[in-house]
């Protein structure tokens, strides 16, 4: 832990108060970060399974499943009970090993603080830039400029509130709304949310048929953790009702320096849903105990979206 705050301590000192943002170096950061992370989880990953007790309880929880699947096809319901129990205490000590050897590991402990920290960074950036603009597409542009390491950001052409990012190393591009800061109606944390495209090349070529959608949750502890794998967010569009499961689900230790943890729920909006949102009059949303409205301003956003991508006049 004191090597994780040294470490945190050397990347939060890094530009100086009132300097001109450098959005391309704090991107880089965050990208090098999640490569540092994905290493040591990976390096974890592989020291647990040439463990003995992984294999053990791998193999223990391996067969408990096929006696579940087994008992649900053709057993009593007491076998059924039982096999049923048997699986899941099985699961529960082969995630304990996994939570543990995660949780033990100081060089995943350390990556996963230096992407808090770089996430938490950004996000700073963000929040301060916005509120000096109170103009979405002014932010956009600060983060353009062709001397960034592989990433060029820049505000479409036709599209004023849209931020456009190409990654000339992997050809890929991502539009989209900018982070949208939201107003909850029930929940705690604070929440940003935010809707993009991403594609080959420097020019969409055709409709996609889907839009993701992130929200973004900081709070001093974690909100979504325990029930990420069952979460869904519900729509209601003009009172109809859509429900659309995660599609992934990430979240850092938290920065130490606030104390906050953050969560990243991504999900994916068929361009049907998109549509209707955009010619909604009122849009509300749920995700576990969290609730908010869209502002007329995140639906106009969506729709120069939904413009840009060809959704809007798709069928």
């Amino acid at each position: 832990m004191r090597c994780a705050i040294v470490v945190l301590a050397i990347l939060t000192a890094g530009a100086a108060p009132g300097n001109p943002t450098d959005y391309a170096e704090l991107q880089a950061a965050v990208r090098s970060a999640e490569e540092v992370r994905a290493k040591a989880l990976q390096d974890c990953s592989q020291r647990l399974h040439a463990t003995p007790q992984y294999k053990v309880a791998k193999e223990l929880t391996d067969q408990t499943e096929r006696e579940f699947i087994k008992a649900r096809e053709s057993g009593t319901a007491q076998e059924k009970l039982d096999a049923s129990h048997d699986y899941v205490a099985a699961k529960s000590a082969l995630k304990k090993l996994q939570d543990d050897a995660v949780s033990e590991d100081t060089r995943l402990n350390v990556a996963e603080v230096m992407l808090a920290s770089a996430n938490a960074r950004l996000a700073a950036a963000e929040a301060k830039d916005g509120e000096a603009d109170k103009g979405v597409g002014t932010t956009a542009a600060k983060r353009g400029g062709a001397d960034g390491p592989g990433t060029t950001a820049r505000k479409t052409n036709k599209q004023q509130n849209l931020v456009e990012e190409y990654d000339r190393f992997r050809d890929i591009s991502d539009v989209g709304t900018p982070r949208m800061p939201l107003d909850l109606d029930a929940g705690v944390g604070r929440h940003f949310m935010r809707l993009w495209v991403a594609f080959s090349g420097q020019k969409l070529t055709e409709t996609p048929d889907h839009v993701l959608l992130m929200l973004t949750c900081t709070h001093e502890g974690w909100v979504y953790l325990k029930v990420h794998d069952h979460l869904e967010l519900i729509l209601m569009i003009d009172g109809q009702r859509t429900e659309i499961p995660i599609k992934n689900y990430d979240s850092n230790i938290g920065d130490y320096v606030s104390g906050h943890c953050i969560e990243l729920l991504t999900f994916r909006l068929s361009a049907d849903v998109v549509r209707a949102i955009t010619q909604a009059r009122r849009v509300e949303a749920q995700v576990f105990a969290t609730e908010f409205t869209f502002t007329p301003d995140q639906i106009e956003n969506i729709s120069e979206l939904a413009a840009y991508t060809g959704i809007a006049t798709s069928k």
